[in-house]
């Protein structure tokens, strides 16, 4: 992806669900980890109340989420 910082390289990971759980935050976190690679995490669904919350307060600035509707 090009950035003003230059190029990075992302993690997108992608989920067609309806509820997304704090363990599939935590699984793209660590996928995106091992490879040392910021991670983009589209969904169409909405993230529940546990994964909105443990992503507010652990993983700010390591998940870029995107839900589409």
């Amino acid at each position: 992806m090009n950035t003003p910082l230059g190029d990075m390289d992302m993690l997108l990971v992608a989920k067609n669900k309806k509820s997304i759980s704090d363990a599939d935050l935590k699984l793209a976190h660590q996928k995106g980890l091992s490879r040392k690679m910021l991670t983009v995490f589209l969904t169409t669904g909405t993230l529940a109340k546990k994964a909105r919350e443990h992503l507010e307060k652990h993983l700010k600035g390591y998940i870029l989420l995107r839900e589409l509707k």
